[in-house]
């Protein structure tokens, strides 16, 4: 199924004119990561200072295989980045796989951007049958920033299931190496710093303090000796 891109473009001419080395290294130096899956929180409509936030009521790109006997595989909604390029998906996603003559297989679900047309960035999520072998590794893995005619393909779930649909094994994409990001990886809640806990500090008789706890009991500390 095909998935929209976030890129700027034009619709009327069919351009895609976003310039994704530009774009990643933005990205990079907030998100900490080149490539993976996005956390699926959002602002909260009572609290516009992102304080609060509340998640979907579904997990990010998350699975249903209640009715993998007739080989239905259905998605979540999920959102995800590669090298500049984020793929969403606001809808789930129903997928069909061929279930094995006999014995059992292993069924891949992947997203991919493709690049190949420089005038349209692609997006879609799709299905890989692996057959009876349980590692892929997906052929299309191109830095985006380095060939912007590539493909890029990112594992979501792997899926072993037998000749009667029955599911003995479902990982998603963690285990296949790619990230959930759930926040800046250097810069996580700015604003709260102070409140943080600075690790095995035991000055105030507690394992655990917070900074400005921490630095008032030093102050304190050295006011009693005289500085």
């Amino acid at each position: 199924m095909r998935l929209k891109v976030a890129a700027e473009g034009n619709a009327e001419k069919n351009i895609n004119v976003i310039v994704p080395r530009f774009q990643a290294e933005a990205l990079r130096l907030l998100r900490g990561y080149d490539v993976g899956i996005l956390w699926n929180a959002f602002y909260s409509d009572d609290d516009k200072t992102g304080a609060k936030r509340s998640e979907k009521m579904q997990d990010n790109w998350g699975i249903d295989l209640t009715n993998s006997k007739a080989g239905e595989i259905i998605i979540f909604p999920g959102m995800a980045t590669a090298y500049g390029y984020d793929i969403i998906s606001d809808e789930n996603v129903h997928l069909t796989a061929m279930l094995p003559s006999a014995g059992q297989k292993y069924i891949y679900v992947y997203l991919e951007w493709d690049f190949s047309n420089p005038d349209e960035a692609v997006g879609k999520i799709d299905i890989h049958d692996n057959g009876v072998n349980e590692n892929w590794t997906p052929s299309k893995q191109d830095n985006l920033i380095n060939n912007p005619i590539g493909i890029y393909q990112m594992i979501l779930w792997r899926i072993r299931i037998n000749y009667r649909g029955d599911i003995s094994d479902q990982t998603r994409w963690g285990v296949f190496g790619t990230p959930t990001i759930e926040h800046p990886l250097y810069a996580q809640n700015c604003n709260q710093t102070k409140y943080s806990t600075y690790a095995k500090y035991e000055g105030t008789g507690t394992y655990e303090s917070t900074i400005a706890e921490c630095l008032n009991d030093i102050y304190a500390k050295l006011e009693g000796l005289g500085f």
